[in-house]
């Protein structure tokens, strides 16, 4: 009986003297916090526009896509259908990731009937 005593105190005893202590980790910052806001998206976006030679550019949405992503949309002044010119901006790097012209051409759907 002594020694199923002695064994049990001696596992509580280890258990309880291991001075394990719960750390407390400090998160890093998360890319919400380092990301730009809606003003500087548009500031940032508005010099690539010019800088890539849209003088015309006028500014039609700035919206986050995601956590670090902003898509900033401009209208473009040109007599052949709808034009955008649409950039992609790191909100982290502050970054142009992508930029393309979208083009859409202007009219009505007209629906074909069946024969």
């Amino acid at each position: 009986m002594k020694s199923v005593f002695t064994r049990v105190a001696w596992v509580v005893l280890v258990a309880g003297c291991t001075g394990v202590k719960p750390t407390v980790v400090v998160p890093a910052p998360t890319t919400l916090t380092q990301a730009m806001g809606y003003d500087e998206a548009v500031q940032l976006g508005t010099q690539y526009a010019r800088q890539f030679g849209y003088q015309d550019a006028a500014l039609q949405d700035a919206l986050p896509v995601g956590a670090r992503l902003w898509r900033v949309r401009f209208g473009l002044a040109r007599k052949e259908g709808v034009r955008h010119l649409v950039l992609e901006l790191d909100g982290a790097t502050k970054k142009l990731i992508k930029s393309e012209e979208e083009t859409r051409v202007a009219g009505k759907f007209v629906p074909i009937s069946p024969p």
